[in-house]
């Protein structure tokens, strides 16, 4: 078998892999039983796994989706492939070339052609080819005779809840987090660098990183978060504020975080923000005085929660 090119840069992929299809945006429960089964599928046949991505999302491309709303980075995705055994990631331009071609087409020209695949791996909702014409049963029919085989996830319900990206979005844009955290598997976040702010935080005391993230990823409802920091190999409790600043009358929507029991300098430092509970809205106060009065209150009560919840104070081990 041939190589092809993987975005894995270290891997040696070769044709004839079992290739999960799909977006994959948040990568959440329902995808992990994709997942899995293209890892055990190529496993017991001796192949490689593998997935197919398509980037910019077509939502995106088509701009279906008012403002941002990807739930994960090409970066996260593949962070996560390769934890659940993904060996292989091919990424393709979606552009309008790709997205006029036919159902027959995709399959001939990449799957077969191309990547020459050996199974494939779906969830029971998949579309492709031009305006999603193509459904599971295409494929499936695509698939006998090409002579590759095609598997079917059902979906993945919780609490009488089907787990999809768009429940997903909706809990994150309500800021219902610990929601989003169920069907996610895991607490939604965001990375982001840490550059210069205002410096308010760090006049009342209370010093916060101020994130530039990626445009395109989706934030929470504005307002306070409880949160947890990841910063190289170690983990931080904090509070988290999403919002516009009105207090000090700010005109960009900034993330902004405050760690528990760390200080030091962190300036283009790359952190890993996750949303683990929204306390309050964001709001505006009469003047710097009483907006530090009311940090020290969500200090405190955010130490009570931690305490409550996950009974730790401070540093995540």
């Amino acid at each position: 078998m041939q190589p092809v090119k993987s975005d894995y840069q270290t891997d040696q992929c070769v044709e004839g892999t079992v290739m999960a299809l799909g977006n994959f945006d948040g990568i959440h429960r329902g995808h992990r039983v994709i997942i899995e089964e293209t890892a055990r599928q190529a496993a017991a046949r001796g192949a490689m796994s593998s997935v197919l991505l398509l980037n910019p999302h077509p939502m995106q491309f088509f701009k279906k989706v008012p403002g941002p709303f990807l739930l994960s980075t090409i970066g996260d995705k593949r962070a996560i492939f390769k934890a659940l055994g993904i060996e292989c990631v091919f990424i393709e331009d979606f552009d309008e070339a790709f997205a006029s071609l036919s159902p027959e087409s995709f399959v001939r020209e990449y799957l077969v052609r191309k990547y020459r695949v050996a199974g494939v791996v779906a969830g029971f909702n998949y579309t492709f080819g031009r305006r999603g014409e193509g459904k599971t049963r295409h494929l499936q029919e695509l698939g006998r005779r090409e002579g590759f085989t095609v598997t079917v996830r059902e979906a993945v319900s919780i609490q009488g809840e089907i787990v999809s990206s768009s429940l997903i979005r909706s809990r994150i844009a309500q800021g219902r987090m610990e929601e989003a955290e169920l069907y996610l598997g895991y607490p939604y976040h965001i990375p982001g660098v840490v550059i210069p702010g205002s410096r308010l935080g760090r006049t009342l005391g209370f010093p916060t990183a101020n994130l530039q993230v990626d445009p395109h990823i989706m934030l929470p409802q504005k307002g306070v978060y409880l949160s947890s920091v990841r910063r190289r190999q170690k983990s931080y409790y904090a509070l988290a504020n999403v919002g516009f600043k009105p207090t000090v009358a700010g005109r960009h929507l900034s993330v902004e975080v405050h760690l528990l029991n760390f200080s030091g300098n962190i300036y283009g430092e790359e952190l890993i923000v996750s949303f683990l509970y929204r306390m309050r809205n964001e709001r505006a106060f009469k003047n710097t005085e009483e907006l530090k009065e009311q940090i020290v209150r969500d200090i405190m009560e955010g130490k009570e929660l931690i305490k409550d919840k996950y009974g730790e104070s401070g540093t995540i081990e």
